[in-house]
């Protein structure tokens, strides 16, 4: 994993989870590592609005994801963009 970040809004009731990962296989082993953990990690929120998938993934991830959310969004292709990874 490359970075996780957890943002809440104000009242912390609704919170966006950010997740940078260098291949498919690094979120799999992620998910499969924390799925006990994820089972109850967000029992304190209300509802689950949507998730966002950015780049490729295997058929495993895809099916896993949607167990989580139905509604997800997948945009496979990476289009334009740069990562810095120091900043000076």
């Amino acid at each position: 994993m490359i970075a996780f970040h957890a943002y809440l809004d104000q009242d912390g009731n609704t919170v966006s989870i950010v997740q940078v990962h260098p291949d498919s296989a690094s979120m799999e082993f992620h998910m499969q590592v924390n799925a006990k953990h994820f089972a109850t990690a967000f029992d304190w929120l209300d509802t689950s609005m949507s998730g966002q998938y950015f780049g490729p993934i295997s058929d495993a991830l895809a099916a896993e994801l949607a167990k989580w959310d139905e509604a997800a969004m997948h945009l496979p292709v990476h289009a334009a963009g740069f990562t810095r990874t120091t900043v000076r």
